[in-house]
């Protein structure tokens, strides 16, 4: 929703899937802003549910930013356990406990959840984007990794060949 100024009067911009739609001009600020929740509310009552927006959100942001295929593709596997978590849930009905315990719960999705909250706040979808800010706990890294011994290596070579080529064990490399 965008509230701008011409020439002494108000104009009001909303964002419907993605495209701009011009509401009106007001003689009044007031007059505008009241506009805007209507259209706001609007939008609201059309009954996106979470599985509706995870359905179309992927194709209409790829085709609006440009993302090849397989982006696309990826964002929509990304979203599935979105749509298994919330499924026909209303998109308001995503508040922010429920957002932390998808966070916790799958915490590789949190950041396509949160980019199609982005977009739906953007549309005038939801009032809040209860994704936001929210940062699955990062991994470790290599700090957790143990390299195997030369001796282990050995044993480990040794299985591989004993069960792929069923040769016996050659340990005096």
């Amino acid at each position: 929703m965008t509230i701008v100024k011409r020439r002494g009067k108000w104009g009001v911009k909303v964002y419907e899937r993605g495209t701009q739609r011009w509401v009106g001009t007001f003689d009044t600020f007031k007059g505008a802003k009241r506009a805007e929740r209507d259209a706001m509310d609007a939008q609201r009552d059309a009954g996106e549910t979470c599985a509706s927006l995870a359905q179309r959100w992927p194709s209409e942001a790829a085709q609006l930013r440009g993302w090849r295929e397989s982006t696309r593709r990826q964002y929509e596997q990304m979203l599935r356990p979105f749509v298994a978590m919330f499924g026909e849930s209303d998109l308001e009905g995503v508040d922010r406990q429920a957002a932390k315990r998808f966070a916790r719960q799958y915490p590789a999705s949190v950041r396509f959840a949160q980019a199609m909250f982005a977009d739906a706040l953007k549309d005038g979808l939801v009032s809040s984007n209860p994704f936001l800010g929210l940062r699955p706990p990062r991994g470790h890294g290599r700090r957790d990794i143990t390299a195997l011994s030369e001796q282990e290596l050995r044993e480990l070579a040794d299985t591989a060949l004993e069960v792929h080529f069923d040769s016996a064990p050659r340990s005096g490399r």
